[in-house]
C-alpha cells in the first residue's frame, strides 16, 4: 500500500514526464534507418534536412570504426522524447552510445560516448560525432558560411563555398543555404572542428573532436563534447540559440556590468626600451595615469586599469611581485589603484615558463614534452629573448602551482586578470597523464586558476581556445592586437557577435587615439569607438591621459560607459565586409533603435548604400520576428553630426562614409513632440533621460534628465510642423526656447551632481495621430555599383 508521500512522489514524477513529453511536442524528427544504420533529421514539414548520418571512432595505428558497421548489434530506445541508440560490438572492442535530444522543431543535440570493452588500452585519434549529408536546397547565390578560428586571435570569417570547395571551422559553423547552424555546446574534452565540403553529391558536413592520441584504458569510457545542430530557419538566429544553450550547458554566470579598462601596453609601455624609458618607465607611467583615470573616466564605467610587464628580462613562470620594470612591487600599484576605487588588473601568460626561470630549473617534470620525452622549448630567437617551455596541467603538481600563482595575484590585490598565450596550455603531444586530451589537460589548468582567483575576479582569456572558455572566463579577446585600427578586430567582433553577453563579454581590443606622439584623426577615433560601442563589447583603451588632446578626451566621454547589451552585424550575410550594426536602444520616450554604418577600409569611395530602416530596426531586436506594420515615417538623428533626417517610407540612401561612420538613433514619428537624441552619450536617450511622458491634454512633455556622469548635456526633440514650443523648464528653472534646426528643439541641461532633475516642455498646436504602413522586408543594406 502506497504511503501519502509515495503517492505524492508518483504524481510529481508523472508531472515531470508530462512536461518533458510536452517539451518535445513538435520537436525535430529524429529517424534511425535500421537497414542503412544511419541517422536523419527532419523539420516540422517532415522533410529531411540532414541524412546519412553516422559517427566514427578513429584509432591511432588502427581502424576507423563507424556506427554503420555491421559488427555492431544496435538497439534503439525512446525515453522522454530522447532517442538512445546503442551499438554493442560483436568483436568486443569498442561499444558506443548516441543520445539524440530534439530541442525544437528544427534543432537537435547529439551526445556520443564510447567504451573500451577490450582487454588492452586503445589510443584515440579523433571522434567524429556526425558525418552526414545536408538535404536542403542549395541556393548558388546564398553560399556564405560563417566560420570560427581555433583560438581568440584567429577570428571568425564569412566565406563563400563554391562547388568543389571546402571550408573548415572550429567550435561553430553557420551556413546560409541550406540554412544550418551548428556548434559544440562545451569544450570539456576535445578541440572541436567542422568540415563542410561541396562535392558532386551536394554538401557533406563533418563535426569531430581531436583526441591527440589520448589513451582509453580497458574498461574505460569517454564522451565527446555535445553537438548542437539546427536545420532551417535563420542560421544567424541559430547561432544565438547555440550560445544561449551553451551558456546553460556550462552554467555561465555573466559578469554583471560592462566596463572599460586602461592598458599600459597599448598606452606605449611595450617590451624592452619603451617599457623602461618611455615617460620614465612602466611603473611611473602607471602611477601618473591612476589619478587621471580616476578623475576623468572612472565615473563612466572605466574604473579599471591593467598593467603589462612583457620585458625581455622577465622570468616568465616565476611571477614575482617585483620585476625590473615594477621595482616597487605589483602589490603597491594595486594598492594605489584601490585607493582611487579603481579595479587593479594584471597581464601574464599563465602557461609560460622561461628557461631563465627558477621553475624551469627546479621543476622540469611540470613541463610539456615532445614525443621523444624531451621538454618542449621554443626554437629560433624565442619570444624577445625568452625561450619558453609550457606548464603541463595534467600533472597535479603543475596544476597546483598554477592555482597558487593565481592566488598570489589575488593576494596582491588584483581582481582583473588577463591570461595571454593560453593555447600553449593545450599541448597536443606528450603529456604527464596520457589518458587526457590536450583540451582536458588545458581545462585542468583553467580549473586550478579559477580556484585561485575566486569568482569575484574578472578573468579575460587571450590567445585562448574558445570552447573551454565557456563557463570559465568572464571576457574573451576575440581578435588580435588591433592598436585602434586593425580591421580584423571589427571582423571578429561581427563574426563572433553571438557569444557576447550570452557566454562571456567580447573584448575586441583596443582603442588607441595617440601612441607615443603619433595621433589618429578625431574622425577616425569617433568611428573606431562607435562600432565598438554598438557591438556592446568591453572597451580596452591605451592612451596616456596626461597629454591626450581634449578633442579625443571628449570622444571618450561621449562613448563611455559601454552598454551592458550586445549589438548585431545586420548585413553579415549581405555585404563583404558588413557595414551595418544595430542595437536595441531600449526606452527613452518610447522604444528606439541604434544603427551604425561604417566603412573602416575606405575602399568604397563614391558608393552609396540604401538602408532598409524597417529591416534594420527589426533585425536589431530579432533575426526572425517581423511586425506586420511599420511607422509611415522614421526620424533619424545623427549623433556626431547632430542632424535630423526624416524618412518617409522604409528606405534611405546615403553616401558610404569613407573611414567614417553614421551613428543614428532611429525612432518612429509619434506625431507629437518627442525626444530624438542627446549629446552626452552615444545611446542617445536611455542613459540620460527617464520617465518621459506626453500629456495630451496639457500639451506638455515631461521627464527626468541627468547628463552622462552628471555632466552637462543637450536633449534634442522633434517638433511637428503644426506645433510650437512655448516654454522650457529644467530642474524648475525656465530656459530660452532654442532651435537647432527648424523642426528640432535643443534643450541645454546643466551639470547635475545628484539625482536626475525634472524637465517640462510646453507646446501649442495639435498633435497628429501616428500613421503606419505595411512592413517592408528584404535586404538591410544594398550597395550601389562603384
Amino acid at each position: 500500500m502506497k504511503t501519502h508521500w509515495q503517492s505524492l512522489l508518483m504524481l510529481k514524477l508523472a508531472a515531470v514526464m508530462c512536461m518533458a513529453i510536452a517539451n518535445i511536442a513538435g520537436a525535430a524528427g529524429v529517424e534511425w534507418d535500421a537497414k542503412a544504420r544511419e541517422l536523419s533529421f527532419a523539420g516540422p514539414d517532415a522533410k529531411a534536412w540532414l541524412a546519412g548520418g553516422v559517427a566514427r571512432i578513429a584509432i591511432v595505428d588502427g581502424p576507423t570504426i563507424a556506427t554503420s558497421d555491421e559488427r555492431f548489434k544496435v538497439t534503439v530506445v525512446e525515453h522522454l522524447g530522447r532517442k538512445v541508440i546503442t551499438g554493442i560490438d560483436t568483436k568486443k572492442a569498442i561499444d558506443w552510445e548516441m543520445v539524440i535530444r530534439p530541442i525544437d522543431p528544427q534543432a537537435v543535440r547529439i551526445d556520443l560516448t564510447i567504451s573500451n570493452r577490450g582487454a588492452k588500452p586503445v589510443t584515440l585519434d579523433r571522434l567524429d560525432v556526425l558525418d552526414a549529408r545536408l538535404a536542403g536546397k542549395i541556393e548558388p547565390d546564398s553560399n556564405r558560411v560563417l566560420t570560427n578560428g581555433d583560438n581568440s586571435w584567429a577570428g571568425g570569417k564569412v566565406r563563400r563555398l563554391e562547388k568543389g570547395g571546402k571550408v573548415e571551422s572550429h567550435y561553430t559553423l553557420a551556413l546560409q543555404s541550406p540554412a544550418i547552424a551548428a556548434g559544440f555546446l562545451a569544450g570539456r574534452h576535445n578541440l572541436d572542428r567542422f568540415t563542410l565540403t561541396h562535392d558532386e553529391k551536394g554538401l557533406r558536413l563533418l563535426a569531430y573532436g581531436e583526441c591527440d592520441a589520448c589513451v582509453l584504458p580497458a574498461g574505460a569510457s569517454r564522451s565527446a563534447d555535445p553537438l548542437f545542430i539546427s536545420g532551417g530557419g535563420n542560421p544567424l538566429a541559430g547561432m544565438e540559440q547555440f550560445a544561449d544553450l551553451a551558456a546553460r550547458e556550462n552554467a555561465v554566470q555573466l559578469w554583471p556590468e560592462n566596463f572599460a579598462t586602461w592598458c599600459s601596453w597599448y598606452a606605449g609601455w611595450i617590451r624592452q626600451e619603451p617599457l623602461h624609458e618611455y615617460k620614465g618607465g612602466l611603473e611611473k607611467g602607471t602611477e601618473i595615469n591612476i589619478p587621471l583615470v580616476a578623475s576623468h573616466l572612472a565615473s563612466r564605467g572605466a574604473a579599471s586599469m591593467r598593467v603589462v610587464d612583457d620585458s625581455d628580462e622577465m622570468a616568465y613562470g616565476d611571477w614575482s611581485n617585483r620585476t625590473l620594470a615594477i621595482a616597487g612591487g605589483f602589490d603597491r600599484l594595486a594598492a594605489m589603484m584601490a585607493d582611487k576605487q579603481i579595479r587593479a588588473g594584471v597581464w601574464y601568460p599563465a602557461f609560460w615558463v622561461s628557461t631563465k626561470s627558477q621553475v624551469y630549473r627546479a621543476h622540469q617534470d611540470w613541463l610539456c614534452r615532445e614525443d621523444s620525452g624531451e621538454v618542449r622549448v621554443g626554437k629560433g630567437r624565442g619570444f624577445y629573448g625568452n625561450f619558453l617551455a609550457f606548464l603541463d596541467a595534467s600533472n597535479p603538481a603543475a596544476a597546483k602551482y598554477m592555482e597558487q600563482t593565481a592566488r598570489d595575484w589575488r593576494d596582491r590585490g588584483y581582481r582583473y586578470v588577463m591570461t595571454d598565450f593560453m593555447k600553449w596550455g593545450a599541448w597536443a603531444k606528450k603529456r604527464h597523464d596520457p589518458t587526457l586530451t590536450s583540451i582536458e589537460t588545458y581545462n585542468r589548468g583553467l580549473d586550478a586558476m579559477r580556484k585561485g582567483y575566486g569568482k569575484d575576479t574578472y578573468w579575460l582569456h587571450c590567445g585562448a581556445p574558445l570552447g573551454p572558455g565557456m563557463g570559465q572566463c568572464d571576457g574573451m579577446r576575440i581578435g588580435g592586437d588591433s592598436h585602434g585600427n586593425g580591421m580584423f578586430a571589427y571582423i571578429s567582433s561581427g563574426t563572433r557577435w553571438f557569444y557576447n553577453w550570452r557566454v562571456w563579454l567580447n573584448d575586441p581590443d583596443a582603442i588607441v587615439c595617440v601612441r607615443r606622439g603619433e595621433a589618429k584623426s578625431v574622425e577616425w577615433n569617433r568611428t573606431w569607438m562607435s562600432w565598438m560601442a554598438l557591438a556592446g563589447s568591453v572597451l580596452t583603451y591605451g592612451d596616456t591621459l596626461d597629454d591626450l588632446p581634449p578633442e579625443d578626451m571628449e570622444v571618450y566621454k561621449r562613448i563611455l560607459p559601454p552598454l551592458a547589451k550586445a549589438g548585431r552585424p545586420l548585413d553579415l550575410f549581405e555585404n563583404d565586409p558588413f557595414l551595418i550594426w544595430g542595437m536595441d536602444g531600449g526606452e527613452a520616450d518610447g522604444p528606439y533603435t541604434l544603427v551604425g554604418i561604417f566603412d573602416l577600409q575606405g575602399k568604397r569611395t563614391g558608393q552609396k548604400i540604401t538602408v532598409n530602416i524597417d529591416e534594420a530596426a527589426a533585425r536589431s531586436r530579432s533575426w526572425t520576428d517581423r511586425p506586420s506594420q511599420s511607422p509611415a515615417r522614421w526620424l533619424l538623428w545623427d549623433f556626431w553630426r547632430q542632424k535630423l533626417t526624416v524618412v518617409d517610407g522604409a528606405a534611405i540612401t546615403l553616401d558610404v562614409p569613407k573611414k567614417s561612420c553614421y551613428l543614428l538613433s532611429v525612432r518612429p514619428d509619434l506625431g507629437r513632440p518627442q525626444l530624438i537624441g542627446t549629446s552626452g552619450h552615444f545611446s542617445q536617450g536611455s542613459l540620460e533621460v527617464s520617465n518621459v511622458a506626453w500629456n495630451t491634454r496639457g500639451g506638455r512633455l515631461l521627464g527626468k534628465v541627468r547628463g552622462n556622469a552628471g555632466d552637462a548635456t543637450t536633449l534634442f526633440f522633434h517638433v511637428p510642423a503644426d506645433m510650437k514650443c512655448t516654454n522650457v523648464f529644467v530642474n524648475y528653472k525656465q530656459q530660452p526656447v532654442s532651435l537647432a534646426e527648424p523642426s528640432v528643439l535643443a534643450v541645454k541641461v546643466p551639470a547635475i551632481a545628484g539625482a536626475a532633475a525634472p524637465f517640462e516642455l510646453r507646446f501649442t498646436g495639435a498633435p497628429e495621430k501616428p500613421k503606419s504602413r505595411a512592413f517592408v522586408g528584404g535586404a538591410v543594406g544594398k550597395l550601389s555599383a562603384e
